[in-house]
């Protein structure tokens, strides 16, 4: 009876302590970008794959084919597919408008390593999750994360998030990978901020 009493006390303390401490990016400097994100060798685009691209059932840039186990019904389960896509950024939708005179989000211009996970149905639905590492266009790695989220129809949904060199990133990619067309946003929190 006593350990009980003893544990309950030391749960209140901590919640309680947890409530007093200010979180530490409350009052963290943040700054939004904007910008889109397609499969490297996307057609028209003048970039290419360095692996195997594919237009169907999904366009991907392959560079590493993983596993992918067919389960019968329609149903297939990919695990550890290295996929690469291009991304580029600005701060905001008037500096995506106006480029090329306002210049690129550099933290988020370059290039990403995906390890891609799914399990799908027949209809290429269902949930989807991985790793990833963000690379300038220069080769220097800048940051590394995790992604989920949903794939419907061969449409993608997935927030994520990545830590760099002092820095922290969050980012939601939606709807049609289509150069050319917003499908990424997110922020940065700043080093330095309180």
């Amino acid at each position: 009876m006593r350990r009980r009493g003893v544990r309950l006390s030391v749960v209140l303390a901590v919640m309680l302590l947890a409530m007093t401490v200010p979180s530490a990016s409350a009052g963290a400097t943040r700054t939004d970008f904007v910008g889109f994100v397609f499969p490297a060798g996307y057609p028209d685009t003048g970039t290419s794959c360095p692996g195997t691209y594919v237009e169907t059932p999904l366009p991907s840039c392959t560079l590493d084919p993983g596993t992918t186990t067919s389960l019968g019904g329609g149903r297939t389960l990919i695990r550890n597919k290295l996929v690469m896509d291009i991304s580029y950024a600005w701060h905001s939708l008037a500096d995506y408008v106006s480029y090329p005179l306002a210049p690129n989000e550099p933290r988020r211009t370059g290039y990403t390593l995906e390890y891609f996970n799914a399990n799908l149905d027949a209809s290429l639905s269902g949930p989807v999750w991985g790793s990833w590492e963000f690379y300038s266009f220069g080769g220097e790695l800048m940051f590394t994360g995790h992604f989920s989220g949903r794939l419907d129809e061969g449409q993608f949904t997935t927030r994520g998030s990545g830590i760099g060199v002092d820095e922290f990133m969050n980012q939601h990619v939606w709807a049609d990978v289509v150069p050319g067309y917003v499908n990424m946003s997110g922020q940065f929190l700043e080093p330095g901020s309180d």
